[in-house]
């Protein structure tokens, strides 16, 4: 399976310059009349102009309160404005209600007290800048489409919340992120001649190309030339060892003639024990990897080290996905007898953890949350923690389904007594058997020396005292 993730290796001679290509397609393909904000846009109405109106303004006219019809906590509401019209003019920003109001050109708006000046310059230039608004498409668009009637629907480009309560829809199920993955069929190449300049067949190399290459034509686009084979190894060896090529490795693959030189590197450098090493780092990181327990204890984990291993030993086995997911969720179930699968669970042994903490119960079931978030958060690349205390509001994650998961892992029980390596001496080598042999015979001779130094040490025996008739004797007291 991980050889399916480096499928398109191929397009890595001219990564680079494509990705830059289907950037600026996306780019060139919008059709929105207000062009999206920028960045600092976006920092100056969160630093300069939010604020202002939470601290000032919403009081009167916010969720709670609208006096005159009138809330500026949304874009759609300034849009949309009260009983005097729209609070703010795309075309004129300094004829815009709202910056009369704060100039107490006409109202005098908040009524406590004139803004600052460096404050009403702000949001005049906010305004003239296009209005930005985290999270809401530009203004120029929601007027061009019509406002909306909902005083929330400057969040329809953000998550919609679900209709349905208590179950999943079928609007749930169509949503693409949970639809079966289908592969799809490659546009058909343009001829060479209808082709704009610069632009040829000979750019594509597998079938992930060709649908760069269809966007290249539909922008008309040149890319830049493919990157030498020099650039080539470096690229392949930093990202897929995290290390730079020798010099001797780079000048062997300068000068191979084959035509399949590259294809025959990659799969070198995927054969290579350091490709697991490098693929592995980053799945420790999802499942939040750690030698010792963390919080103020952070006692040492001596055994941890297995799980990192097992994860590198899995990249470079190419070990089927679902194989990995199951052996890291139930391997000591599935496959008890197989110490590589038992390793695996070390998955769910990653919680933060302090082992003399007080409330215990309060304790274990922080973990049981952890390691069900985080499974949803490394698996399912869903974040389910909200399901935790009510059905989730945007995705199909209900609270009744969040606890079914966490009781898969109610049983969960950390044991550090459980051997992973075989009793016997099955897939030893023969010099470990040898050495095992030997260490066998030396501590049985050890046990018998100290038999014999026992023997000659021990005491005798006092003689014994007469005992006392029954009748005295004191009863015996059974302790538990």
């Amino acid at each position: 399976m991980w050889h399916v993730l480096f499928e398109g290796l191929g397009m890595i001679r001219h990564n680079l310059h494509l990705l830059l290509a289907v950037t600026l397609v996306t780019a060139a393909s919008g059709t929105a009349l207000g062009a999206e904000a920028t960045a600092d846009q976006l920092d100056f109405f969160e630093s300069k102009v939010r604020p202002v109106l939470v601290e000032r303004c919403i009081g009167c006219h916010g969720p709670e309160k609208q006096k005159a019809g009138l809330r500026l906590d949304s874009l759609v509401g300034l849009l949309r404005g009260g009983e005097s019209g729209a609070a703010i003019d795309l075309d004129d920003a300094d004829a815009s209600n709202l910056v009369a109001a704060i100039r107490h050109e006409s109202w005098e708006m908040p009524p406590d007290g004139k803004l600052p000046d460096d404050q009403i310059e702000a949001i005049v230039s906010w305004v003239k800048g296009g209005a930005a608004w985290t999270g809401s498409k530009p203004a120029a668009d929601l007027l061009a489409a019509g406002l909306p009637e909902s005083d929330e629907a400057e969040n329809a480009t953000g998550p919609k919340k679900r209709n349905k309560k208590g179950g999943i829809s079928d609007e749930d199920r169509g949503y693409w992120a949970f639809r079966p993955v289908v592969r799809p069929t490659p546009p058909t190449l343009p001829l060479g001649d209808t082709l704009p300049a610069g632009l040829s067949p000979s750019i594509v190399h597998n079938a992930i190309d060709h649908f760069i290459l269809a966007k290249l034509v539909e922008a008309r686009l040149e890319p830049v030339p493919e990157a030498d084979r020099r650039a080539l190894i470096r690229r392949l060896s930093f990202d897929l060892l995290g290390m730079p090529p020798t010099a001797a490795d780079v000048e062997a693959f300068v000068n191979d003639p084959s035509p399949d030189a590259y294809e025959r590197l990659v799969d070198r450098l995927l054969g290579d024990p350091r490709y697991g090493e490098r693929m592995a780092r980053h799945w420790l990181d999802l499942g939040r990897y750690a030698e010792s327990d963390g919080f103020r204890q952070d006692a040492f984990r001596p055994t941890a080290w297995r799980y990192r291993d097992y994860c590198v030993r899995a990249f470079n086995a190419d070990m089927p996905y679902d194989r990995f997911i199951r052996e890291q969720l139930a391997g000591d179930e599935l496959y008890p007898d197989d110490p590589n699968a038992v390793a695996a669970t070390g998955f769910l042994r990653q919680t933060p953890y302090e082992y003399n903490i007080s409330d215990i119960e309060r304790s274990w079931t922080d973990v049981l949350n952890e390691v069900t978030d985080v499974t949803g958060d490394v698996f399912l690349a869903m974040g389910v923690g909200c399901a935790r205390c009510h059905d989730h509001k945007f995705d199909p994650i209900l609270q009744r389904d969040y606890y079914q998961l966490q009781s898969f892992f109610a049983a969960l029980r950390w044991r550090d007594d459980v051997p992973l390596v075989a009793a016997d001496a099955a897939g030893l080598t023969d010099p470990q058997r040898a050495y095992a042999a030997k260490v066998a015979e030396l501590r049985g001779r050890l046990r018998e020396i100290e038999r014999a130094a026992a023997s000659q040490t021990r005491p005798s025996a006092p003689r014994e005292a007469s005992a006392p008739p029954a009748a005295s004797r004191p009863r015996s007291r059974r302790c538990s």
